[in-house]
């Protein structure tokens, strides 16, 4: 057998039959090392970039879906205040319908001025009750509208236990009025309000007045219509 050079690392081989064949003696371990970590690495990368295309595919799957939620939630959001908008804006139209509708009864409601002094104040004595007189001021207490009215009790004089089915407000204008809320006087606080003074009285509510130490004027404003009911234990 003639063996001959063929290249660096390789020899043939050749047999009496004149065949020949290759025989491969890898010259450089290193180079065998480096492919076998070559093909290691690629299969690493082939996993680790499958890898990463799930984590993106479950990412932009978690993206869509809050995207679908706030898509969702703004919907929701605009359409709740286009909701409140349009209640608001009826709410409005209505108040200001209703109020037009109410101005048209209140006093003044033409634009002038109503103004008066006390000597045009026509007084009257009351039917119900001797020693108190009433005057008639802005508005009617008979109809639907704001009104005030003025009332006058002598020295001494009680007020007896009464109510309005509207609230009131009274301002003592001369003299110190004994008032107190209560059935009768006997269960009344009454307290002393001096001129100036200013009493709210909630619908309903029942209460006395008392001139015990002089005359006194009182004005009262409230909104009609208006009326008188004495308590059953008043005496009237």
């Amino acid at each position: 057998m003639i063996t001959l050079p063929l290249r660096p690392g390789a020899v043939f081989s050749l047999s009496c039959e004149g065949s020949y064949a290759p025989l491969i003696q890898p010259t450089d371990q290193k180079t065998t090392l480096r492919a076998r970590d070559r093909g290691e690495e690629a299969a690493h990368d082939a996993n680790v970039t499958k890898e990463q295309r799930k984590t993106a595919e479950r990412g932009a799957e978690t993206v869509n879906r809050w995207i679908i939620v706030a898509a969702v939630a703004a919907l929701a959001t605009v359409g709740a205040v286009a909701f409140a908008q349009q209640d608001a804006a009826t709410q409005e139209t209505a108040q200001a319908s209703g109020a037009g509708e109410e101005k048209e009864n209140e006093p003044g409601s033409s634009g002038s001025i109503q103004a008066f002094l006390p000597p045009d104040l026509e007084w009257e004595d009351n039917p119900d009750v001797p020693g108190v007189q009433n005057a008639a001021g802005v508005g009617d207490p008979t109809r639907r509208q704001l009104y005030t009215s003025f009332g006058k009790i002598e020295k001494g004089v009680r007020f007896p236990a009464h109510t309005h089915p509207d609230a009131r407000i009274t301002t003592v204008l001369s003299g110190t009025m004994h008032f107190g809320a209560g059935e009768g006087f006997d269960r009344a606080e009454l307290e002393p309000y001096p001129a100036g003074s200013v009493i709210y009285t909630p619908p309903n509510m029942p209460h006395v007045m008392w001139a015990r130490d002089g005359e006194i004027i009182v004005q009262e404003t409230g909104h009609g219509p208006t009326d008188i009911e004495f308590s059953s234990d008043s005496g009237q």
